[in-house]
């Protein structure tokens, strides 16, 4: 019997060291005598390492029939459509030559179809199960969107019954060459974004019933790199991801189904949702949102989204259910479409605050803003905040979102537009209907998060047991397990046992005792002398009833000095630290992110209900907008000190969802010290020029052997001091004699009081040297950290190479300018910025004290 070709088409381009993992698992395809053959066809798109002759050189050594294919630098889309004209298998799969496969992968395939042979030549494509191999640790896991059409094993699915069973890579797939080839559908070439979901699309469209045969046996290993420069990576400058991708692909695919169909079929429309389901996301997202493409192409790209909504029917978008997504995506493409968003009739508990009987209610809208009666108990609510946001996307606002804090103690009733509204606690679930699950016999209304695992109690005791030993011992040694399921289930299982000695320890009396009602600061993990522990110092003096700890790393080089302080200090991410959060009143920290906002898993809280309170204490003037980054966070109350921040926060029609319950302008607790500071210094001549950077970049110290520096220090009778940022080892590092290097918190007012010029790439301590009463420069060269770079609107001067710093020094060192205490530092301050009183601190510890 003549066996049964696959034809594999790698195309190569710099992925010389991830080719050998691949060929290796080519080489490990093996069937039962001749059941099936090989075919590698690698494509060489004049890829700059040698992937070409690693490629020609394993095909002589293995015998394996294929070849290498030279082309010109055309892109991967080419090289595959290549490999489709000169292959000769009966089935063709593109395997991307970063990945690699399962040993049993063209085995399983095979078998599968050799087992449904009658049925076989209705398959329009195999697809195969995807695990995803992290590399920068060395991990598996089989978690991909696109699972559940595995659940059931090995099977046949018509795409008409089975719509979300779409197949979005052409990598993990194989094709019956026949029928691709007198489809006359290729890849499409140049473009660089959804390219896979574009042809197999196509593809299955020219199939008068399309169906899907699911091989879960067969597993293609997807690798995402450490290095983050895959071209799944590569979206956010890539302008096919926002524009070819629907003028060039989904637009022309569109009309191409209208044309040959009526319109478009459901599953075909799973296939854009699913690409709606990352792109938003993106844009939703602080660090990849779209901000290089003008407010013009913003507006092109979301004409585009809309005009391929348009021809889907909106109950698709409703009972969406091949991965999830959340409410307000689905109401974004509602409205894209202008159909009734299905958030309608709904408001939305998004916080409750028990200390004070308010609950912030949401709901979002399309239009005017509508008539609003909310009751409590019969009576007229009492409102205490209120604003309603704009919700832009890509720079337009299709939406917009209303956010009401009430004082709630009794029944609520919202009316809107003389309409009962139902009150649901936000997010609320979707009842997203799938019928592929239904046919399966699971519930077809599902929260779609993933596949349902078999009971537990329906296996058989000598297996559960294995299963515990293994789990046991992946808890003990999770090195020793490959397998990505077993390793995790060792990892939920050490994560319990912590969780259960941290309960344990927070309900004893004593840890009660001293943490019950406690008061945490934290300025970042590692390194003090910010907000927090300027208000720390402040309230042990002034508030001696608050129970007030210092949170920071054992490491830190504050740790010590706090200590010597007789500060109480809290080693952060000890079992005590833990223990403290299990019992305290407010965390207060002048850094927003999961290490101060969400230090502990709220399962590990008793109920999963979090004591504490976040108070944010923002090492700076908010510039730009970041409601992106706040909006996701539990800000209870957020400290700002100058008056348009306080606006852009909580004005109507602006796209924050803090209120002016939330936000107050007080000015920054750190500041009073450096008020203090600079009255004491009146009249004194400063003598010196600091360097301050925010980061260990070698840079910084390169200046220091400039010879041209140490001169200008001479001819202006100045010193120069290295203030240490705090995070590298400066200390280690050899310094010239006249330069002092400065303790990063002790001393820092009377230090920036001294100074008359700041060097510096850090917007807080600008800020700070202006308030002394330095001049600024602002040294940010051009082959540095460009994530420290500065907005324009910064204070100070801008020196982007030595020669520039230079000449900027010598005009501020100018004898002609004063450079003593005059006094004199509004003009050096924001216009808009609360003028420092000293009395920061203060405000912001009454602020907290109505909190409670």
């Amino acid at each position: 019997m003549t066996p049964t070709v696959y034809s594999i088409v790698v195309p190569l381009y710099e992925t010389a060291r991830f080719l050998p993992a691949l060929l290796g698992s080519l080489e490990r395809q093996r069937g039962r005598g001749d059941e099936f053959a090989l075919e590698c066809l690698f494509v060489d798109d004049s890829s700059p390492d040698d992937a070409g002759r690693i490629a020609s050189e394993w095909l002589t050594r293995t015998g394996i029939a294929g070849r290498v294919i030279e082309q010109p630098n055309r892109g991967v889309s080419a090289a595959r459509n290549n490999g489709l004209d000169l292959a000769t298998g009966e089935w063709i799969a593109f395997v991307d030559s970063d990945d690699f496969l399962s040993d049993g992968y063209v085995l399983g395939v095979h078998r599968f179809l050799r087992s449904v042979a009658e049925a076989s030549n209705g398959v329009s494509l195999v697809s195969c199960n995807v695990a995803r191999y992290h590399e920068i640790d060395d991990r598996y896991d089989h978690a991909h969107p696109l699972r559940d059409k595995f659940n059931r094993g090995d099977r046949l699915y018509p795409l008409e019954q089975h719509p979300e069973f779409i197949q979005s890579q052409a990598a993990s797939a194989f094709f019956p060459l026949a029928k691709l080839r007198a489809s006359g559908v290729r890849f499409l070439e140049g473009l660089h974004a959804a390219e896979d979901a574009l042809f197999v699309s196509s593809y299955l469209l020219t199939e008068t019933q399309p169906v899907i045969a699911c091989v879960a046996s067969s597993d293609y290993y997807y690798r995402q790199r450490a290095s983050g420069d895959s071209a799944v990576n590569r979206f956010a400058r890539n302008p096919d991801y926002y524009f070819a991708r629907f003028t060039r692909g989904y637009l022309p695919l569109f009309a191409k189904a209208r044309a040959t169909h009526g319109s478009v079929p459901h599953w075909l429309g799973q296939y854009f949702l699913y690409d709606m389901r990352w792109f938003f996301p993106r844009e939703m997202d602080a660090t990849n949102k779209a901000t290089h493409l003008s407010a013009a192409q913003k507006a092109e790209v979301l004409s585009s989204v809309a005009a391929v909504l348009k021809q889907l029917d909106p109950t698709w978008v409703r009972d969406y259910s091949i991965t999830g997504m959340g409410l307000e995506l689905r109401d974004l493409m509602l409205s894209l479409m202008d159909a009734p968003l299905l958030s309608e009739g709904l408001v939305e508990v998004h916080g409750i605050d028990e200390h004070r009987d308010l609950v912030q209610l949401r709901y979002r809208f399309v239009g005017e803003l509508p008539v609003e009666s909310v009751t409590v108990g019969g009576r007229p609510a009492v409102v205490v905040a209120a604003k309603t946001r704009r919700l832009d996307y890509l720079g337009q606002t299709r939406m917009r979102q209303r956010i009401l804090w009430i004082v709630a103690d009794d029944d609520l009733v919202v009316l809107l537009d003389g309409r009962q509204q139902k009150i649901v606690l936000a997010p609320p679930s979707v009842p997203a209907f799938s019928a592929s699950r239904a046919r399966l016999g699971f519930d077809s209304y599902v929260d779609p998060i993933g596949p349902i695992p078999p009971s537990k109690a329906l296996r058989p005791l000598p297996r559960r047991m294995v299963g515990r030993v293994r789990r046991e011992a992946a808890a003990l040694a999770p090195a020793l397990f490959r397998n990505a399921r077993v390793r995790a289930l060792g990892e939920e299982l050490r994560e319990s046992r912590a969780a259960k000695i941290v309960r344990i320890h927070a309900q004893r009396p004593r840890t009660r005792a001293r943490y019950g009602g406690a008061w945490l600061f934290i300025d970042h993990v590692n390194v003090a002398g910010d907000n927090a522990e300027a208000l720390y110092r402040h309230v042990r003096v002034e508030a001696p009833d608050v129970n007030a700890v210092f949170v920071i790393d054992r490491r830190s080089s504050d740790w010590q000095r706090l200590r010597r302080s007789g500060a109480h200090v809290l080693a952060y991410g000890s079992l005590e630290h833990r223990a403290a959060l299990m019992n305290a009143e407010f965390v207060i920290s002048s850094q927003l992110g999961a290490e101060s906002a969400a230090p502990l898993s709220r399962e590990i809280y008793w109920d999963g209900r979090i004591p504490w309170r976040f108070v944010y204490l923002p090492r700076d003037l908010i510039r730009d907008d970041h409601s992106i980054w706040l909006n996701g966070q539990p800000i209870t109350l957020m400290a700002t000190a100058a008056d348009d921040e306080l606006r852009a926060l909580t004005d109507d029609d602006t796209p924050s969802s803090l209120t002016a319950l939330e936000v107050t302008n007080t000015g920054f607790a750190r500041h009073d010290e450096i008020v203090r500071e600079r009255a004491a210094a009146e009249g004194r001549r400063r003598r010196l020029v600091l360097f301050a950077p925010s980061d260990d970049d070698p840079l910084w110290l390169e200046l220091f052997n400039d010879t041209r520096l140490l001169g200008l220090a001479d001819r202006f009778e100045v010193d120069l001091a290295f203030l240490d940022p705090g995070r590298g080892d400066f200390r280690s590092r050899r310094l010239p004699e006249r330069v002092h290097l400065a303790a990063h918190a002790d001393g820092r007012a009377a230090l920036l009081v001294s100074t008359a010029v700041l060097v510096t790439n850090s917007s807080p301590i600008s800020l700070d040297a202006a308030i002394a009463g330095a001049a600024v420069v602002r040294y940010q060269p051009a082959d540095g950290d460009a994530s420290a770079l500065l907005d324009e609107r910064e204070i100070g001067a801008v020196a982007a190479d030595v020669d520039e710093l230079l000449e900027a020094l010598i005009a501020q060192l100018d004898p002609a300018r004063p450079i003593e205490h005059t006094g004199e530092h509004r003009h050096l301050l924001p216009p808009a910025m609360r003028d420092p009183d000293g009395h920061a601190a203060e405000r912001v510890l009454h602020a907290i004290r109505a909190l409670r």
